[in-house]
């Protein structure tokens, strides 16, 4: 069977979250990149992190054929201190630049997508050093076949 459009959406915005790496010009390297929530490791050296929560979904009858979805995901980032002098908060913030920088580079996922666009960050405001933690919301609008989600509408 095939995939849908919302996994297709999904599995492209996995994909474009592993490019980012210094040697593709971002500021930091991305460790690991999950679609699901998974213990966190304990090992410095797996960090940054981050974890693909697709959340809520709004459908609304575009037309006689065609449904509009709005998919509504959070991108929680997870970093660690990497010895006294690293500035934890600053590396945070250059990474959620990155994940911007990444994820609007293709606004329209492959052609899959009408847009994309990032709704808010959220932090831990840097109360549990040596971590730091955000939730980068973002919304996809896609449209698809009203009786059929594994066709583009």
């Amino acid at each position: 069977m095939s995939e849908s459009i919302r996994s297709q959406i999904l599995n492209n915005l996995k994909t474009t979250l592993e490019t980012i790496s210094i040697t593709n010009g971002y500021y930091q390297d991305i460790i690991n990149v999950y679609d699901d929530r998974l213990d966190i490791p304990e090992s410095f050296n797996d960090f940054p992190i981050l974890f693909i929560i697709d959340t809520d979904e709004t459908k609304t009858i575009f037309d006689v054929d065609s449904t509009e979805n709005n998919l509504e995901i959070i991108i929680t980032g997870y970093l660690k201190k990497l010895n006294d002098e690293d500035n934890i908060q600053l590396r945070r913030r250059y990474l959620q630049a990155d994940l911007e920088e990444a994820i609007m580079q293709d606004e329209r996922r492959n052609e899959l997508a009408i847009a994309t666009e990032v709704k808010s960050i959220k932090t831990d405001k840097g109360i549990i050093e040596p971590y730091a933690i955000f939730d980068m919301a973002i919304n996809i609008k896609y449209y698809t076949n009203k009786k059929d989600p594994y066709i583009i509408g």
